[in-house]
């Protein structure tokens, strides 16, 4: 597993290995309901201000814009975000988060 995500009524999961997703698949739907979704890909942004500044992680979501997120986790360091979204989207992602980052620290130089 790489990420993991729970609520009140559900856990999501991603793995980076799809070759036993049948029988995991199949164990899990003794629990309950299960979904596999594929195509989707994981952004992380990293860095200590995510874990001294809480704005920072406000940050990395809204500069996503309106792309759907699948997923959304912070570690318990508190040092990365973690989204799981469309692997389509993942330029737009790259891009987005580097003119929130990047480029504005570049111009504040």
């Amino acid at each position: 597993m790489d990420v993991v995500t729970t609520s009140e009524v559900s856990v999501s999961m991603t793995l980076d290995d799809d070759r036993r997703i049948e029988a995991i698949e199949r164990d899990l739907a003794g629990f309950g309901s299960v979904q596999v979704e594929r195509g989707l890909a994981i952004v992380s942004a990293v860095g200590d201000n995510l874990r001294t500044d809480p704005a920072s992680a406000v940050s990395v979501i809204a500069a996503l814009g309106r792309l759907p997120l699948r997923m959304v986790s912070q570690a318990a360091s508190r040092r990365n975000v973690t989204v799981v979204l469309s692997d389509a989207d993942v330029p737009a992602v790259m891009t987005r988060l580097h003119a929130a980052f990047f480029q504005m620290a570049e111009a504040g130089r």
